[in-house]
């Protein structure tokens, strides 16, 4: 049922912003998980192995931004990305930055948008995939996301639906509804 596998996660490293391991002894020592990931591809070779970087943790610092708003390290970031896909053998990249423009600046918006389109151009020599995971909400949204510009340049957008409702709120919903509620309700896969 599965065209595409996604190994979580990779992480920016806030020194030299280049993605790195998150877990050196998991992922790439002792247990190489990392090439037991991709040698699934034996099993199902009609399937795609990507590597995803960010995830919430990763994502709440301020290293994605300041690697963002600089042309130089993103350029770095996207060379870097090549030789750690090809030295592990994905198939391609997952974006979890969780969020852009969220709790760092509102340019991230435009500065994802051109990471995205940067990555896209580099990765298309080699036919990989880019993807990325991003918010359902509408407020997240607008704020973070050039919704027809990373369109251009992704290959799937996850939408992360599974914290429309939660229990932060007072009452009880479904935490993804597939419908709004209401004419005003944005949090529903419908709208996102």
């Amino acid at each position: 049922l599965c065209t595409h596998f996604v190994y979580g996660f990779a992480v920016l490293d806030p020194t030299n912003y280049e993605m790195v391991a998150f877990d050196r002894d998991v992922d790439i020592g002792s247990y190489q998980y990392y090439s037991k990931f991709v040698n699934m591809r034996n099993q199902y070779p009609d399937k795609k192995f990507l590597i995803a970087i960010g995830g919430w943790t990763d994502s709440r610092t301020s290293k994605y931004s300041t690697m963002l708003a600089s042309p130089s390290l993103r350029a770095n970031f996207v060379a870097k990305a090549v030789e750690f896909i090809k030295q592990y053998n994905f198939d391609g990249l997952d974006l979890d930055y969780e969020y852009p423009a969220y709790q760092q600046s509102a340019s991230e918006k435009t500065t994802f948008a051109q990471w995205v389109k940067e990555l896209k151009s580099a990765f298309a020599p080699y036919g990989w995939d880019l993807t990325a995971a991003v918010a359902g909400g509408k407020s997240t949204i607008d704020a973070g996301y050039d919704v027809p510009e990373l369109s251009k340049y992704l290959d799937a957008i996850h939408l992360m639906t599974y914290d429309f409702h939660g229990s932060w709120e007072s009452t009880v919903d479904h935490h993804a509804p597939l419908y709004p509620r209401a004419s005003n309700d944005y949090l529903a896969a419908d709208y996102a």
